[in-house]
């Protein structure tokens, strides 16, 4: 598969802090979706905020694992700061102020998503429902999708192995329906 080709995911630092060597559920699926990307054909995204968030709260395990993936290359910067605009528009869409600074905590992952592969692999449950909220009056926000190890499990590793591929379930919105709303 050409460089052009690999699938790109942007991986937010809370998998880095739990894919620790504790064997609680969290930590083993957040390890195995990291092993399942080093396997695979995949270019991890990192904005600069999201490095800094790396190095600040890495596990020897996903320090490790970053390692590998720059040494083999699979590693890219995207700030995807022309996705900026739609900061305000999707913070207005949110009734209480913490939800809004939460949104803009993270909204990173989202300009480098937009910016790339547009898929966005978090151990979040509250960061996908913000956005879920906002897709409806920012367009922009439906079209990224979404994998969460920890609530997921094994299916997000499969997800992972078979090649992360962007189906309707995996949509932000979609998948708060269906992994948060509907549990």
């Amino acid at each position: 598969m050409t460089r052009k080709n690999q699938k790109r995911l942007v991986i937010d630092a809370n998998i880095a802090r739990s894919a620790g060597t504790s064997e609680v559920p969290v930590s083993r699926y957040s390890r195995n979706a990291l092993d399942a990307i080093l396997r695979g054909e995949f270019i991890a995204v990192f904005s600069q905020a999201l490095r800094a968030e790396w190095k600040d709260h890495s596990s020897l395990h996903s320090k490790l694992w970053w390692a590998s993936m720059f040494a083999r290359r699979r590693v890219e910067v995207e700030e995807g700061k022309e996705f900026a605009i739609h900061l305000d528009r999707a913070c207005s869409c949110l009734e209480q102020e913490r939800w809004k600074a939460a949104l803009t905590k993270d909204f990173h992952l989202i300009q480098s998503a937009l910016a790339s592969g547009r898929t966005i692999l978090s151990n979040e449950t509250n960061f996908p429902q913000l956005v879920a909220i906002a897709c409806g009056k920012v367009r922009e926000l439906s079209k990224l999708y979404y994998a969460n190890p920890a609530a997921e499990r094994d299916e997000c590793v499969l997800w992972l192995k078979a090649g992360a591929e962007n189906d309707a379930r995996r949509r932000i919105d979609v998948w708060v329906r269906n992994y948060l709303e509907g549990a």
